[in-house]
Order: C-alpha cells, then sequence, then structure tokens
C-alpha cells in the first residue's frame, strides 16, 4: 500500500522514495513486460487496468499468497537439481516463449530440454506459452492447450495487441 498511484507520466519510478521491490514491481505493472531500462511511468501507467487505487489494494491483499515463492532465474539448474531429489511440488514456469520476444538472451532456448525436465517433474505442473502472433503457430514442445485471449500491450485506446495464451498442466501424480 505504500506504492503511490497517480503518479506524474515521465517520472522516473527510481527517485521515488521506495524499496528496490516495489520500484521494480511499479516499473513492471507500469511497462507490460518490461525488461528493459525503461524506468519512467508511462502514459497508460494510471489508467483502468494498470497501477491504480484498485490494482494496488489487490496486491496488497494478495501478496500473502505469493510471498512464500521462490524465482529463480537459472531454471535449468533447479529443474534438473528437483529431479534428483525427487521434489514434490507446484511448478510454474513461464520460459520464453518459442515465438515471442528473447529478452536478451545470447543463446538459443533450449525447448527439448524443458520437455524432458517438465515430464519428468513430480507434483503439479503449469507452463506458459503463447501463439505466434504473426503466423499463429503452435510451440510443440509440450502438448499445449489454449487458454486465453489477453492484452499484451496498449498502444492507445482501440488499438490494443492480444496474446493467444497457451498452458500445459499436469495435475500432482
Amino acid at each position: 500500500m505504500e506504492i503511490p498511484v497517480d503518479i506524474p507520466v515521465g517520472l522516473d519510478i527510481r527517485i521515488i522514495p521506495m524499496a528496490k521491490g516495489q520500484q521494480l514491481l511499479l516499473k513492471n505493472w507500469q511497462r507490460t513486460n518490461n525488461v528493459g531500462d525503461c524506468w519512467t511511468i508511462s502514459p497508460w501507467g494510471n489508467m483502468p487496468g494498470q497501477w491504480t487505487e484498485n490494482a494496488r489494494a489487490r496486491v496488497s491483499r494478495d501478496v500473502s499468497c505469493v510471498k512464500h515463492w521462490e524465482v529463480h532465474r537459472d531454471g535449468f539448474g533447479l529443474l534438473e537439481s528437483a529431479l534428483r531429489e525427487d521434489r514434490e511440488i507446484t511448478w510454474f514456469i513461464d520460459p520464453v516463449y518459442m515465438f515471442n520476444y528473447k529478452y536478451r538472451m545470447k543463446t538459443e532456448f533450449d525447448y527439448e530440454r524443458l520437455s524432458n525436465a517438465v515430464f519428468k517433474l513430480k507434483g503439479q505442473v503449469i507452463v506458459c506459452e503463447a501463439i505466434c502472433p504473426k503466423t499463429n503457430a503452435v510451440p510443440d514442445y509440450l502438448p499445449f492447450k489454449f487458454f486465453r485471449s489477453s492484452v499484451a500491450s496498449r498502444r492507445s485506446q482501440g488499438n490494443n495487441t492480444h496474446s493467444k495464451e497457451l498452458m500445459y498442466y499436469k495435475s500432482a501424480d
């Protein structure tokens, strides 16, 4: 609840006196899929569905639901060590989408390695993906099912791009 709302467009988030985690949350909320260096409040940042009083209240209310989660960037190391330890937990895997922006990756992502690990995991497994926005190609490294269409970015009023989201789900063994 300490993260402000109605912040002026163009303000650098890093000068707002908050913890680094709060700054990162606001940065990513302001800029969909923002892995870059843009730290300014976007023109759409105060619009409904973005960082508003309602969004702040919802995040504040729900933060306890995810506070215990572990986030790992070295996913393969974690997955492979989990296979050795035979851990049965819930896995939510959000890899680099096959037909999307590669987030400054210097090497090609190993989708076959991911699918091999996913099939061996114990516990509940959820993997996200998306249909290619240009060709409608469907990633086939896992048996994905259509999940939903969602707004991927807001360019101007009535000119939003949508992502056709996919999901692979395996229930706990």
